[in-house]
Formats: C-alpha cells, sequence, structure tokens
C-alpha cells in the first residue's frame, strides 16, 4: 500500500492531498495515511482488508469507499467526524452491533452495505435508520425504500456546502439598479405629475391643455386691443393737423 500512496501522490506534500484513490492494491491492513490530514475523499477498494486497525484519524474525511473487502468488524476505528457517505458493500459485516460505533459519526447521510450478511437480518433496514438518525440513504433507497440516484446523493452533498444558490439571492444583491431604472423609465412616459408634486388625472391634463389655449387667445387678442389703444392715443385728430398748417 505503501508503494502505491507513492504513486500516487508522487512529489505532492502528503498535507495538501484532498482525494485519493488506492483500489486494487493489495494489502490486508491500512497503513501510511497518517500524514493526509486534508483528505476529503479516499477509496481503497478491492485491497483485501481485513482488518480497520491503524486507521488514521481524519479531521476533514467526507467519503470512505472500503467496498469489495473482507471487513468485519472495526468501525470504531473510524474516527472521521464529519463523514457522510460510507460505501461498505460486499464485506463481512454479519451483525447490527458491528454498525453501533457508527452512531458516532453525527454527519453521516448515506451507508452501503449492500451484499453484507447483515442484510440478510429481519427489520435490518428499520433497525439502522433507527440506529442512525442523520441517515437518509442506505444500500440506494430512502426510508421509505424508494430508490435514489447516487449521482443524485453527490449533487445534494455539493449544494450543502456552498455558502448561498442563486435561488437565495434577494433583489438587493441581483440587478436592483436594474429594477430601479426600469421603474424610473415607465414613471417617466406613463405618469405626468403636476408642479405641487400630486399625480395629474387624465381630465386634469385635459382641462390643463384647453386652459393653455384658451390662455394663449385671450393673450392675443388683449395684445391686438392694446395696439389698437396705443396706437388711437397719439394719432392726431383731423382738426389738430389743421391748425399746425395754419
Amino acid at each position: 500500500m505503501i508503494d502505491r500512496i507513492c504513486k500516487e501522490v508522487g512529489d505532492s506534500s502528503h498535507s495538501s492531498v484532498k482525494t485519493l484513490v488506492l483500489d486494487n492494491c493489495k494489502s490486508s491492513k491500512i497503513e501510511g495515511l497518517g500524514d493526509f490530514s486534508s483528505l476529503t475523499a479516499l477509496s481503497v477498494v478491492n485491497v483485501g482488508l481485513t482488518t480497520l486497525d491503524g486507521f488514521p484519524p481524519f479531521a476533514n474525511l467526507k467519503k470512505l469507499n472500503l467496498s469489495d473487502n473482507r471487513i468485519r468488524d472495526g468501525l470504531e476505528n473510524l474516527s472521521c467526524p464529519k463523514l457522510e457517505q460510507l460505501k461498505m458493500s460486499n464485506n463481512k459485516v454479519s451483525t447490527l452491533d458491528s454498525l453501533k460505533p457508527l452512531t458516532t459519526l453525527g454527519c453521516l447521510k448515506s451507508v452501503d452495505l449492500f451484499n453484507c450478511p447483515v442484510c440478510d437480518i429481519e427489520e435490518y433496514r428499520n433497525s439502522v435508520f433507527q440506529m442512525l438518525p442523520t441517515l437518509k440513504i442506505l444500500d440506494g433507497a430512502d426510508v421509505n425504500g424508494e430508490e435514489v440516484d447516487s449521482s443524485d446523493d453527490e449533487e445534494e452533498n455539493d449544494d450543502d456546502e456552498n455558502d448561498y444558490s442563486a435561488d437565495s439571492l434577494s433583489e438587493e444583491e441581483v440587478g436592483l439598479d436594474y429594477l430601479k431604472r426600469n421603474d424610473l423609465e415607465d414613471d417617466e412616459e406613463d405618469v405626468t405629475f403636476e408642479a405641487n408634486g400630486h399625480e395629474a388625472s387624465e381630465d386634469e391634463e385635459e382641462d390643463s391643455e384647453e386652459s393653455s389655449v384658451d390662455n394663449a387667445e385671450d393673450s392675443l387678442l388683449n395684445e391686438s386691443s392694446h395696439k389698437r389703444s396705443h396706437s388711437d392715443a397719439f394719432e392726431p385728430e383731423d382738426g389738430s393737423q389743421d391748425q399746425k398748417k395754419k
């Protein structure tokens, strides 16, 4: 297993590796993983494991695949507080008691024990769901026995890791300026305001237009009348012209 680890990691620092796949490398026990402190996903499928003794604590591990091995018990060695998905199909787990250490994993959402002898126990599914209150999926099916696509489960876990989604954004965060601009443009096109700031009705607008026309006509008439009066005031009478000539 150590040789396989060196091949997979190469010159990378062990503490920086987040995903490690050691499938099909032959070893009866876990070894050489103590320095992988940042590991979030580990796959050790078809290795020949018979025990989990020496399994190091992983503070950040979320996905662990131990399928196709010969593990009977020893789940108390899984010190992974953030573990969400555990795959142990086709192992030698045969009793419900051997699963009790999983109760310490408070984030566990999905467990796969398919083709393990424990699956043949009467009321196996109900017992496991009662034992693990955070569990949502057991052997690919939910508590009601309805099958769940594994890709859907992984997408759900990925969504939980996001701080926010597009649906959670408010108007203040998305397009608020755009909405304000549109509202202002609509107001300018559809609404007329009087000088005092009150919204004018359609009747008031028509009255205002008619009043403006009437005022303009009155102004023209007054101006014409004023010009005639002014001209009359300075035009000499017929008699006055004759007197000046004399």
